[in-house]
Protein backbone atom coordinates (compact mmCIF):
# COMPACT_ATOMS: atom_id res chain seq x y z
CA UNK A 1 0.00 0.00 0.00
CA UNK A 2 2.17 2.57 1.55
CA UNK A 3 5.71 3.02 2.88
CA UNK A 4 3.97 3.80 6.24
CA UNK A 5 4.43 1.63 8.98
CA UNK A 6 3.54 2.92 11.78
CA UNK A 7 -0.34 4.23 12.48
CA UNK A 8 -1.26 6.07 15.78
CA UNK A 9 -5.51 5.33 15.91
CA UNK A 10 -6.92 8.05 18.68
CA UNK A 11 -10.29 7.62 19.51
CA UNK A 12 -12.49 7.79 22.64
CA UNK A 13 -14.64 4.63 20.87
CA UNK A 14 -12.48 1.51 22.20
CA UNK A 15 -14.66 -0.74 19.28
CA UNK A 16 -13.32 1.66 16.32
CA UNK A 17 -10.11 1.58 17.74
CA UNK A 18 -10.14 -2.34 17.48
CA UNK A 19 -11.68 -2.90 14.53
CA UNK A 20 -9.65 -0.32 12.39
CA UNK A 21 -6.87 -1.30 13.97
CA UNK A 22 -7.28 -4.62 13.06
CA UNK A 23 -7.41 -3.99 9.26
CA UNK A 24 -5.04 -1.75 9.83
CA UNK A 25 -2.71 -4.34 11.04
CA UNK A 26 -3.64 -7.34 8.60
CA UNK A 27 -2.65 -5.11 5.94
CA UNK A 28 0.39 -5.04 7.59
CA UNK A 29 1.15 -2.31 9.24
CA UNK A 30 1.92 -1.62 13.39
CA UNK A 31 -0.85 -0.19 15.16
CA UNK A 32 -0.65 1.68 18.52
CA UNK A 33 -3.88 3.44 19.62
CA UNK A 34 -4.88 5.89 21.96
CA UNK A 35 -8.06 6.71 23.76
CA UNK A 36 -8.00 11.02 23.15
CA UNK A 37 -5.42 13.88 22.25
CA UNK A 38 -3.33 13.99 25.79
CA UNK A 39 -2.75 9.98 25.24
CA UNK A 40 -1.98 10.31 21.92
CA UNK A 41 0.45 13.53 22.81
CA UNK A 42 2.03 10.98 25.26
CA UNK A 43 2.58 7.98 23.10
CA UNK A 44 4.26 10.77 20.43
CA UNK A 45 6.42 11.46 23.34
CA UNK A 46 7.97 8.21 23.90
CA UNK A 47 7.63 6.99 19.62
CA UNK A 48 7.23 8.58 16.52
CA UNK A 49 4.18 7.48 14.17
CA UNK A 50 4.55 7.71 10.33
CA UNK A 51 0.89 8.59 10.25
CA UNK A 52 -1.88 9.88 13.01
CA UNK A 53 -5.47 8.84 12.61
CA UNK A 54 -6.95 11.65 14.75
CA UNK A 55 -10.78 11.38 15.87
CA UNK A 56 -11.96 15.46 16.54
CA UNK A 57 -14.31 15.11 19.53
CA UNK A 58 -12.70 13.42 22.36
CA UNK A 59 -12.84 13.72 26.14
CA UNK A 60 -9.69 14.84 28.23
CA UNK A 61 -8.22 16.47 25.14
CA UNK A 62 -9.96 16.92 21.13
CA UNK A 63 -8.20 16.17 18.25
CA UNK A 64 -8.15 19.49 16.69
CA UNK A 65 -6.10 20.51 20.12
CA UNK A 66 -3.65 17.64 20.10
CA UNK A 67 -3.07 18.40 16.38
CA UNK A 68 -1.97 21.87 16.97
CA UNK A 69 0.25 20.52 19.70
CA UNK A 70 1.65 18.07 17.50
CA UNK A 71 2.80 20.67 15.10
CA UNK A 72 4.20 23.25 17.52
CA UNK A 73 6.75 20.65 18.52
CA UNK A 74 9.55 20.33 16.63
CA UNK A 75 9.98 16.93 17.56
CA UNK A 76 6.43 16.05 16.08
CA UNK A 77 5.15 18.56 13.41
CA UNK A 78 5.88 16.24 10.20
CA UNK A 79 3.83 13.32 11.16
CA UNK A 80 1.11 12.93 8.95
CA UNK A 81 -2.40 13.88 10.68
CA UNK A 82 -5.35 12.54 9.31
CA UNK A 83 -8.76 13.38 11.21
CA UNK A 84 -11.25 10.96 11.51
CA UNK A 85 -14.25 12.00 12.69
CA UNK A 86 -18.07 11.79 11.70
CA UNK A 87 -18.29 16.01 11.27
CA UNK A 88 -18.50 16.21 7.70
CA UNK A 89 -19.46 19.99 7.33
CA UNK A 90 -17.21 22.12 4.78
CA UNK A 91 -16.21 24.37 7.94
CA UNK A 92 -15.85 21.36 10.52
CA UNK A 93 -13.70 20.07 7.87
CA UNK A 94 -12.16 23.68 7.19
CA UNK A 95 -11.22 24.02 11.15
CA UNK A 96 -9.54 20.62 10.90
CA UNK A 97 -7.52 21.41 8.48
CA UNK A 98 -6.68 24.75 9.65
CA UNK A 99 -5.53 23.04 13.29
CA UNK A 100 -3.04 21.39 10.75
CA UNK A 101 -4.67 17.70 9.95
CA UNK A 102 -3.18 16.67 6.26
CA UNK A 103 -6.65 15.00 5.31
CA UNK A 104 -10.06 14.80 6.49
CA UNK A 105 -11.66 11.01 6.61
CA UNK A 106 -15.31 10.88 7.59
CA UNK A 107 -16.84 7.87 9.66
CA UNK A 108 -18.53 5.72 9.98
CA UNK A 109 -16.55 4.01 6.42
CA UNK A 110 -16.22 0.50 6.22
CA UNK A 111 -12.85 -0.74 7.27
CA UNK A 112 -12.00 -1.85 3.71
CA UNK A 113 -13.38 1.62 2.40
CA UNK A 114 -10.63 3.20 5.54
CA UNK A 115 -7.61 1.75 3.55
CA UNK A 116 -8.83 2.74 0.34
CA UNK A 117 -9.78 6.24 1.88
CA UNK A 118 -6.03 6.75 3.70
CA UNK A 119 -4.28 5.41 0.61
CA UNK A 120 -5.78 8.35 -1.22
CA UNK A 121 -5.33 11.05 1.43
CA UNK A 122 -1.81 9.69 1.14
CA UNK A 123 -1.09 10.19 -2.29
CA UNK A 124 -2.35 13.23 -2.88
CA UNK A 125 0.32 14.46 -0.65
Amino acid sequence: MTSIRTILIVDDDSRLRALYGGVLQRAGFVVTDAANGQEALDCLGESLFDLVLMDVNMPVMGGLEATRRIRRSARTRGVTVIALTSNAMPEEVDQGLDAGCDGYIVKPLDPEELLRELEAVLVAE
